[in-house]
């Protein structure tokens, strides 16, 4: 093909062009939060993310606070920049490739779950020879203090104590309830079932409870065969035992 012009001609053979078979190197160019671009050494809520380049950096670790992450990358092309292809991917979110344009060379994601993930991001030249490697990047998001597993554990420990607690004095209520009982028992077992029958006399008594666990007693008994002498018997009983006075 011959095109003429001012200065002469200009010659173009088809058959003699050579598609570029070298595919482009893929680098990470620039992580950024919330829009905003995180430098080396930079300190982030208190600690620093990069210790280096992002190109040089196999892995970054971020706090659940940093829910907006955004990602550049570019191919290392520069015969055809405009005609590059990416593509990316966030292997543990996404579920296939993610197309990129030249001009839109970034990876956003907004409130990632806590765990592990890799970005996965691959590009070809211009005649479209694809670099199937790419560039690869761990990214850990870390959990809160009270999403982790020792907190959770500890969490456990604390209920399972309070449980625990709460059948121990269950059950000393139970038993407390029952020896109530066993002592109100003994101690009624005590009483005169019913009052002495004396000619010419009305005869009846009564017990005072001091506590739950002590109250005095008393009790009648013929002095004679004929019962026309009475006799009574006072008794204190406390925890440990009964007593006639």
């Amino acid at each position: 093909m011959f095109f003429g012009g001012i200065n002469g001609f200009n010659a173009f053979f088809p058959a003699e062009i050579i598609l570029d078979t070298q595919p482009p190197a893929v680098a990470l160019t620039d992580l950024m939060l919330f829009n905003r671009p995180v430098r080396v050494g930079e300190p982030v809520r208190g600690r620093v993310v990069l210790e280096r380049p992002l190109a040089y950096t196999d892995a970054v670790t971020l706090s659940w606070r940093d829910d907006v992450v955004a990602i550049e990358f570019a191919a290392l092309h520069y015969a055809a920049p405009e005609k590059n292809q990416y593509a990316y991917m966030l292997e543990g979110f996404n579920r296939a490739w993610i197309p990129a344009r030249a001009d839109r060379r970034v990876a956003t994601y907004t409130g990632l779950s806590p765990g592990r993930y890799v970005l996965r991001v691959k590009a070809s030249n211009a005649d479209g020879i694809w670099n199937e490697e790419g560039a690869a990047l761990r990214i850990t998001i870390m959990p809160p203090v009270w999403a982790t597993w020792w907190f959770r554990l500890a969490a456990a420990a604390i209920l399972a104590a309070l449980v625990a607690l709460a059948l121990v004095r269950r059950m000393r209520n139970v038993r407390l309830a029952a020896a109530l009982k066993a002592a109100h028992d003994a101690q009624m077992a005590l009483l005169p079932q019913g009052d002495p029958q004396v000619p010419g006399f009305e005869v009846t008594g009564r017990a005072f409870r001091r506590t739950k666990w002590a109250a005095t007693f008393y009790d009648f008994f013929p002095l004679d065969p004929e019962g026309g002498v009475l006799g009574i018997a006072v008794g204190e009983c406390r925890e440990k035992g009964c007593a006639r006075r």
